[in-house]
């Protein structure tokens, strides 16, 4: 079935929206301190490591998924910087 007007309104606000959210977090620095926490969390404190372990790895899976999403809204974001730079004559 065809999405009709309506839900694609929605569904372009929606996306809109969630890109925006998504290009708030900073996805790499997430990426690293899970990095830095699964290096060095077996050491420190194993027995938390072993509680915490499953909740990163959904984490880690989750911030890979997104990382192409966030890429692509910060280089849409710095071209409509750039576009307005450069219609205001600061470019």
């Amino acid at each position: 079935m065809a999405m009709d007007d309506p839900e694609y309104l929605q569904g372009q606000k929606s996306l809109t929206l969630l890109a925006s959210m998504i290009a708030q977090i900073d996805l790499p620095g997430m990426l690293e301190r899970i990095r830095v926490a699964e290096d060095a969390g077996p050491i420190l404190d194993p027995s938390l490591y072993r509680r915490a372990e499953e909740s990163m790895a959904n984490v880690r899976e989750l911030v890979n998924a997104a990382m192409p999403l966030w890429h692509e809204v910060r280089r849409h974001q710095l071209r409509a910087q750039e576009r307005k730079a450069m219609a205001e004559g600061n470019g």
